[in-house]
């Protein structure tokens, strides 16, 4: 393989691969070198450690239109300096898909109580903010997450209790008991 470029497989006891190992080859250069590199890396994995590279799935892309990996976006966007960066975001359908499975989640099921509600709903943002702490950009989706999780939780509220929003988000004035 070429020395510009580092691939390294981990391997647990007994030596076996995992099924289905994921792999991203960063490379700077043409496409045409991207596609030697590719088949360099083709042959290394059938020969040497006998794993098959799925031609179909493997891609090669430009950084600059971006790709998702595991999950992650990871594009290069302009900062506000004027350099160019690779940055890792949140893939717009994955917000779109979690809000959605909070909004269902909010939707009926009246009968559970309201401790049981707000206990499933923060185990659910602990793990997705968990999982997406370490990327770019998030204030704007996780703001619009928190915006989902109020307005959901406050029209259960008040279709649990058979109450009014405003009634519910009221809160007493100074001296009221």
């Amino acid at each position: 393989m070429s020395g510009d470029v580092h691939v390294r497989f981990c391997e647990r006891l007994g030596g076996r691969v995992p099924g289905a190992t994921r792999l991203v080859i960063i490379v700077k250069g043409t496409k045409a070198q991207a596609e030697d590199i590719r088949e360099e890396c083709r042959q290394m994995l059938e020969g040497t450690l006998k794993l098959t590279l799925n031609m179909e799935k493997t891609k090669i892309t430009h950084v600059n239109d971006g790709f998702v990996f595991l999950g992650h976006r990871i594009i290069r966007k302009r900062s506000r300096y004027g350099d160019q960066r690779v940055v890792t975001t949140i893939p717009r359908e994955k917000a779109r898909n979690f809000a959605a499975s909070l909004t269902a989640l909010l939707s009926g099921n009246y009968s559970e109580s309201k401790i049981d509600m707000i206990e499933a709903v923060n185990r659910k943002l602990k793990g997705w903010s968990a999982f997406y702490q370490f990327v770019d950009f998030k204030a704007k989706i996780f703001s619009h997450i928190d915006r989902v999780v109020f307005w959901k939780l406050a029209h259960w509220l008040g279709r649990k209790y058979r109450s009014r929003l405003k009634s519910l988000v009221q809160s007493p004035g100074p001296g009221s008991k």
